[in-house]
């Protein structure tokens, strides 16, 4: 799939080592387990659409789920940096989840938005 996209055979690899790091260290953690099970409400890179004014606008939500009477929604993150590093960088990530967590405005549920950080296996809650 690496290289149907334009990259060599060396990135191609890279990109598959990483790919498989990734999935290596969201299932050996037991947060990577617990995001990935089955939870009421559950779905993964679910599609959704609201409107701007007149505009339309289409989101991709990567996990939302309900635990404990509390509706998650999780965002991926695929970023080389350090742990002491994440918290500040899901901070960069809030408005795109505050725009996720606008589409359940009606909910009464609490909401807890946060960034999984596949490669780290770190989950930070904003």
């Amino acid at each position: 799939w690496l290289r149907a996209q334009g990259l060599d055979a060396a990135q191609a690899e890279a990109g598959a080592d990483e790919a498989l790091s990734a999935l290596q260290t969201t299932l050996t953690s037991a947060t990577g387990r617990w995001l990935l099970a089955d939870h009421p409400g559950g779905g993964a890179e679910q599609a959704w659409t609201s409107r701007d004014g007149e505009l339309t606008v289409k989101h991709v939500i990567d996990r939302v789920f309900i635990a404990d009477g509390v509706r998650w929604i999780v965002d991926y993150k695929t970023v080389r940096a350090t742990p002491e590093e994440l918290v500040a960088r899901a901070e960069g990530f809030r408005p795109q989840l505050e725009r996720y967590a606008a589409l359940f405005a009606n909910d009464p549920l609490p909401l807890k938005l946060a960034v999984w950080f596949v490669l780290q296996g770190q989950l930070v809650t904003l």
